[in-house]
């Protein structure tokens, strides 16, 4: 399994913040007939209130329809987060976002009965950004969001990346820990990667 260590910060991350994180690329792509060859990837910083996301992608061109909080993000041109927080639960939240900053939240222990979280996406601060060669956006999870959902937080969490685009006409599935299935399921815990917080 993959590791990534979520660099420490004082404050909410400026540029030469987002520089110095570690990057974690989405580009496995186990179900190939499926993909294009896009390139992604994500960074995460945190400091005492936050863990921090920031997802790129070259993804051309960019298709965009979802536009209501916890609508069907992965139909769109999409990047992913699913974050289990704490180890000793097996709940885990996924979140989903499109070049438009339309998000979903939802938790559960598995594919099937996930639940949304309807907590105002104001608290995200999410800043969607579309780019000459690409998209990018960046957002935040507050750790009481993290808490009110599943408790305490353990100081590894597991978690894994992902990009994808059910219905752009470019259907496509990339990955940063890889999930050995034969068919495209993201929703495989079993197969998170670490995320270790540096102290």
């Amino acid at each position: 399994m993959n590791k990534y260590i979520i660099k420490k910060i004082k404050a909410a991350p400026d540029e030469e913040a987002w520089e110095r994180a570690d990057i974690a690329y989405m580009n496995l792509k186990p179900w190939e007939k499926e993909n294009e060859h896009f390139n992604s990837y994500a960074k995460l910083l945190y400091d005492n209130a936050a863990i921090y996301v920031r997802m790129v992608t070259d993804e051309m061109p960019v298709v965009a329809k979802q536009t209501e909080r916890n609508s069907v993000i992965c139909t769109d041109s999409c990047m992913e987060l699913f974050l289990r927080p704490n180890i000793e639960r097996n709940l885990y939240i996924n979140f989903e976002v499109n070049p438009l900053g339309a998000f979903l939240t939802e938790i559960g222990t598995g594919k099937a009965g996930r639940v949304l979280c309807v907590d105002d996406e104001k608290q995200f601060d999410i800043k969607p950004e579309l780019c000459q060669k690409g998209w990018r956006v960046s957002y935040k999870i507050p750790f009481a969001f993290i808490k009110k959902y599943t408790g305490e937080y353990t100081p590894v969490m597991k978690g894994n990346f992902y990009k994808c685009g059910d219905k752009t006409g470019h259907r496509h599935f990339g990955m940063w820990n890889l999930i050995k299935t034969d068919t495209p399921d993201f929703h495989r815990p079993e197969y998170f990667g670490d995320l270790l917080f540096e102290k």
